[in-house]
């Protein structure tokens, strides 16, 4: 149902009421139960659409609480990994440090050996 067949059903329902109540004014009990028949009509032609309106807010509402759970799972879920990667940049920094420290001493290692290998020769 197109909302703006809804919005026109509406306009007509007003109109009905307003006539309905110039009618009960004037006295005019026939023109009443005629506009009162109209009335009927228009509302009970509304009440499916208002129902099919209702149902997709309804699932709209839903399927927006279902996405801010997702996001709210995703963000964790960055948080998660925004850590590690921390963590792992961190780790990479003090084992690059150590390497460095290692290979320093291997250096000196190697030095003190070679200047044994020419105290040899």
């Amino acid at each position: 149902v197109d909302e703006q067949d809804g919005s026109a059903e509406w306009e007509q329902v007003e109109r009905a009421i307003d006539i309905l109540a110039a009618a009960a004014q004037a006295g005019h009990g026939e023109e009443m139960r005629v506009l009162a028949t109209e009335l009927r009509s228009h509302l009970l032609a509304l009440q499916p659409a208002d129902q099919l309106r209702s149902q997709r807010l309804d699932r709209a509402e839903r399927e927006a609480d279902e996405c801010r759970s997702e996001l709210g799972a995703a963000e964790g879920r960055l948080e998660e990994v925004t850590d590690e990667i921390s963590r792992l940049r961190s780790e990479r920094s003090i084992t690059s440090s150590n390497l460095e420290l290692v290979w320093s001493e291997l250096q000196k290692v190697q030095a003190g050996h070679q200047a044994l290998l020419q105290e040899l020769e």
